[in-house]
């Protein structure tokens, strides 16, 4: 009986041996696969030069859609105001000749901490669902401009995103967003 308890500490102590260098193998193989893949992308972002010519740029998305599938995302954070979709889809709608979906962010202000971390959480939650398969993104947002730097953030590298301003009754280009 000693005998085959011996045997069998033996036995597993040398699986665990095995699997320890099978750990260890597949922990290398994986950490050259991601040092290999970082450098093709610091390769790929060191040959792409950022844009340095505004006026090309602009121009390029003003009055134009360039993609496939574009969205819209209607932010109203204003107390006195319940919604400015109707508005966003009549304007684009004039502006390009075809409907573009819109998407609609509303909240009563921003009131606090609990309201911000509402706002950046239902932006979370569009970005992940209903725009996931945006491939340009038309911003309007009415409200404090401190949202609009929380709305830029959250889309950080979100492919492209233009800006709309509301000037008087209509709404005019302001540009992409762009890093630089």
């Amino acid at each position: 009986m000693e005998d085959q308890l011996n045997k069998f500490w033996l036995l597993l102590g040398r699986s665990s041996d095995f699997l320890g260098l099978i750990t260890v193998v597949l922990s290398l193989m994986t950490w050259l696969i991601v040092r290999r893949q970082k450098r093709k992308i610091m390769a790929l972002a060191a040959s792409i030069s950022p844009p340095t010519d505004w006026d090309k740029y602009y121009e390029l998305y003003d009055g134009k859609i360039n993609s496939e599938n574009p969205m819209a995302l209607s932010i109203c954070l204003l107390k006195d105001i319940h919604s400015v979709k109707k508005d966003v889809e009549n304007f684009l709608l004039a502006k390009f000749n075809t409907k573009i979906p819109v998407i609609e962010i509303l909240m009563d202000g921003l009131n606090g901490k609990e309201d911000i971390k509402k706002y950046l959480n239902a932006l979370r939650s569009v970005k992940k669902g209903a725009l996931s398969e945006a491939t340009e993104l038309r911003l309007f947002i009415a409200g404090p401009v401190m949202a609009g730097t929380i709305a830029g953030a959250v889309f950080d590298h979100f492919g492209v995103v233009l800006l709309y301003h509301k000037n008087g009754p209509t709404y005019e280009f302001w540009g992409p967003l762009v890093k630089s």
